[in-house]
């Protein structure tokens, strides 16, 4: 099933039984659920909106909460390079990270380890638990229930409403299995239910046994639908899911480490995650002079005269952080010109027009208007004088 309307259908062939079956159409789901019921369960199921960055969604997917920032989806719901967005319970929720597994590729196979994972900025707190998943292998004749929050009709307009079938595994292969048929009582998917679970029972407890993969032509019609296994997929997951504990890095590019500034100064940061960096603050002197949430990292600061110590926090989804600091000296009026005395020794601290020549080496002795001072002592002397009143001149002119 292509998450996309009008993308072409790739031929793959079906593995279906002891030998290979003829070549069938196949689309993924971006279908939604045919001949089901509004769903009023299921609290974890939500909607991936995909390139939501211009207020609308270009494209819609299902997935479903298995923590409180982790969301299972099909892997070809995956945009990593648009804005995306997880809608549930009436909320947004920013996407932060996509994790497609690594074997999915569709140039092969639409369905098989068609499996992705979507982690999200903030928590989501309304949904109180998380059904088990992958505990329980998919067999033939399996009754199972089909979630997705699509279109019921190719001509529909009517997705984002969270609906509900029953039906049955109708075949089992390697990672997926199949279901067939709708009507009478027995739904099936259609666009907009890709990366929807699909639950079977283990005594009375839901458990997620599959991800809503593809369909086969002619689409929402009911012919046959293919689903991941999620069980043959759970160590994948959790190799993906584990606690993180990596906290931000943090640098501060500008300013260096004892420069001298003006009161007015830009603090630029470079911050990176192993998994996403969700804040960066700024301090003052211990105080907190601004938040920011994407990249650049970039502060407009105004400081007091004197020393001031800026300090950068980065923290990430987990409550990891990361900090880095400097200490500077604020001079009053805007940042200093070139010329002004930096702790790299660049540029040079002499300064044109004020009797020192930088390009002077010290065994040269001291140039200055009166002549040459050859004695090393006196030339010191000297010019150490010259520039705290060079030094002097030029933060009274400001």
């Amino acid at each position: 099933m292509v998450f996309r309307s009008g993308m072409l259908a790739l031929l793959v062939g079906l593995v279906l039984g002891c030998g290979p079956a003829p070549r069938e159409e196949l689309t993924h789901a971006t279908r939604s659920i045919t001949d089901g019921t509004q769903d009023t369960g299921h609290p974890e199921v939500g909607r991936l909106l995909i390139d939501a960055s211009g207020g609308t969604a270009q494209d819609t997917c299902t997935g479903f909460l298995i923590d409180k920032q982790v969301v299972l989806t099909a892997a070809h719901c995956l945009m990593p390079t648009k804005n995306n967005l997880f809608q549930i319970g009436g909320k947004l929720y920013q996407v932060i990270k996509e994790i497609p597994h690594g074997s999915w590729d569709p140039s092969t196979s639409k369905y098989q380890h068609d499996i992705g994972l979507v982690l999200l900025q903030d928590p989501v707190t309304t949904v109180p638990s998380f059904p088990p998943y992958g505990t329980l292998s998919p067999g033939v004749a399996m009754p199972i229930t089909l979630v997705g929050m699509g279109k019921t009709a190719e001509s529909a307009s009517d997705s984002g409403v969270k609906r509900k079938a029953q039906n049955s595994v109708a075949t089992v292969g390697t990672g997926y299995f199949t279901v067939t048929g709708t009507g009478s009582g027995l739904g099936n998917i259609c666009y907009g239910d890709s990366g929807g679970p699909v639950y079977g029972k283990s005594g009375s407890t839901e458990v997620a046994v599959g991800i809503i993969s593809a369909d086969q032509s002619p689409y929402c019609t009911g012919t046959t639908s293919y689903h991941v296994s999620i069980k043959d997929h759970v160590g994948w997951i959790q190799s993906n899911t584990q606690p993180d504990t990596v906290g931000p890095t943090v640098t501060i590019d500008a300013p260096k480490n004892g420069a001298i500034v003006g009161t007015t100064v830009t603090l630029q940061v470079t911050a990176t995650d192993n998994v996403g960096v969700t804040e960066v603050e700024a301090q003052v002197d211990g105080a907190s002079a601004g938040k920011l949430t994407k990249a650049p990292y970039q502060f407009a600061l105004t400081l007091t005269a004197g020393g001031r110590t800026l300090k950068v926090v980065a923290r990430d989804a987990a409550g990891n952080s990361g900090s880095a600091q400097v200490s500077v000296t604020a001079m009053e009026g805007p940042a200093p010109e070139a010329g002004w005395p930096q702790p790299d020794g660049s540029p040079d601290l002499g300064l044109a027009g004020d009797g020192i020549d930088p390009n002077r080496r010290p065994e040269e002795g001291c140039s200055m208007s009166g002549g040459d001072v050859t004695s090393s002592g006196l030339c010191g002397s000297v010019g150490l004088l010259l520039l705290l009143l060079a030094l002097r001149r030029r933060s009274c002119r400001r």
